[in-house]
């Protein structure tokens, strides 16, 4: 998984194409961490589409490949062999917009997202299902459900007492947010949310596995238009986020980010996207205490080109 496989981007570029209208973007992500957790660093190209293939037909199509590869090797704690954690992941997603009445659009999602991860040769699918939906309170504020819900299989992974073993679970995932999208101006908007995540692994049986992880979090983003060039500083707040183990013990694990994303207009059907973000995340065991380690903190980069037709 070291490049981009070639398929993909000839099937991208193949269907858009066909398209009314859309987009193809080409890009690359980085994180890097503090020094004590600096075995997580990687680097992420990324290739993406969107399009609509009948001009009249709110049906809309996107599919995203990208390709995570660490910077550094990391070592197993156990056997003392050195790895590259890297993850290769298809997206393919579809989704329609239903006007209800004129202030009421409902727009159904489907996104199934697969990863494989090459240090325990194991994969798995979220089949996200989105029931998005926006409501027009008036001229300048919008009620939004942003989101989804997802069955995620995982394949060929131990878990639990039977270590032995390579099987097939079934787990659940949420991410939801509810938002309040308020139009100031038309250069000018700021959006607030309460956002929602969710997530029961099954088959758990150890201390050391994480049974359900719940997070609940303030989200705030103002956005500013200029005339070629945008910025939406935003900052995700942490208002709860904790882990419950298969024997029952809890430990809280905050996390916060502060960044800021946009795009500059090179051309008419040309733009550069960028994103930037500082993140800082507790580290702790299940007495609840502060690792030794200390806390996971990263920067978080990505700069991508992206051309509309």
């Amino acid at each position: 998984m070291k490049t981009l496989k070639l398929l993909p981007a000839a099937v991208i570029l193949g269907l858009s194409g066909l398209a009314q209208a859309g987009y193809v973007e080409l890009g690359a992500e980085y994180e890097d961490f503090n020094s004590s957790h600096n075995h997580n660093d990687f680097v992420m190209p990324y290739l993406a589409t969107g399009f609509t293939p009948v001009a009249d037909l709110p049906l809309h199509f996107a599919f995203k490949f990208s390709d995570k590869q660490a910077t550094r090797t990391s070592t197993d704690a156990t056997s003392g062999r050195e790895f590259s954690n890297d993850r290769s992941r298809q997206e393919y997603i579809v989704w329609y917009d239903y006007d209800v009445t004129d202030k009421f659009t409902f727009s159904p999602r489907l996104n199934i997202r697969h990863n494989e991860y090459s240090q325990t040769n194991t994969h798995d699918t979220e089949w996200r299902i989105h029931p998005n939906m926006t409501y027009a309170y008036s001229d300048m504020v919008t009620l939004a459900l942003d989101g989804f819900v997802a069955p995620v299989t995982a394949k060929s992974v131990s878990r639990g007492n039977d270590t032995g073993n390579l099987n097939n679970y079934t787990d659940y995932l949420h991410e939801l947010d509810f938002q309040v999208r308020t139009q100031l101006n038309e250069s000018q908007a700021f959006r607030a949310s309460i956002y929602s995540e969710y997530k029961k692994t099954s088959n758990t049986t150890l201390a050391s596995e994480a049974d359900t992880m719940e997070e609940w979090q303030l989200r705030l983003i103002y956005s500013h238009q200029f005339d070629r060039f945008s910025i939406s500083p935003f900052a995700r707040l942490n208002l709860k986020r904790d882990f419950k183990n298969a024997v029952g013990e809890k430990k809280d694990q905050a996390r916060n980010r502060y960044g800021v994303f946009g795009d500059y207009l090179l051309t008419s059907n040309m733009n550069v996207v960028y994103e930037a973000y500082y993140q800082s995340e507790e580290q702790k065991n299940y007495q609840n205490e502060s690792l030794e380690i200390g806390d996971q903190d990263k920067m978080f980069y990505k700069l991508g080109l992206r051309y509309n037709f």
